[in-house]
């Protein structure tokens, strides 16, 4: 996660954790700026049952042909951000 967030430590945060057969990861923005509180999730990804569930993204890049060229098979990632027929086929 770290090319997304060269800041990581000042005011991006990564959190992971798992549940049962579920792990969580998310790259969140936390912290204050100019008097206001910001948290802010800018991607977060499920483990759910061996395929990769894209729940958020809120960057301009194509996390999911990222994932592709890092070796997840097409059919083992769910944008989960879309509504079905796309979540049908997970």
């Amino acid at each position: 996660m770290l090319p997304y967030c060269p800041t990581v430590g000042k005011m991006f945060k990564i959190r992971s954790w798992q549940t049962g057969k579920t792990a969580t990861y998310q790259l969140i923005r936390v912290g204050w700026h100019e008097g206001k509180r910001i948290h802010y999730v800018v991607f977060h990804f499920d483990i759910i049952n061996t395929k990769v569930w894209v729940q958020q993204n809120r960057t301009d890049l194509p996390i999911g042909e990222e994932l592709k060229e890092l070796g997840i098979p097409e059919e083992d990632i769910v944008l989960a951000f879309w509504r079905a027929p796309f979540q049908e086929a997970a």
